[in-house]
């Protein structure tokens, strides 16, 4: 699904451009939100799967 999203939101310029709140755009919206899923996965497979010391 983000994946999907992502590339309508890369094919059509007008819709990033929606202005969600202020200067808050969706295109910036989504951003955050990608950045705020990639933490969240990397934190949660890190929590799973402790480091192993060599």
């Amino acid at each position: 699904m983000p994946l999907a999203a992502g590339i309508v939101l890369s094919t059509f310029t007008d819709i990033p451009a929606v202005s969600v709140s202020g200067n808050l755009t969706l295109g910036i919206l989504w951003s955050v939100l990608q950045c705020g899923l990639f933490v969240a996965t990397a934190w949660a497979y890190e929590a799973r799967h402790p480091a192993v010391n060599r």
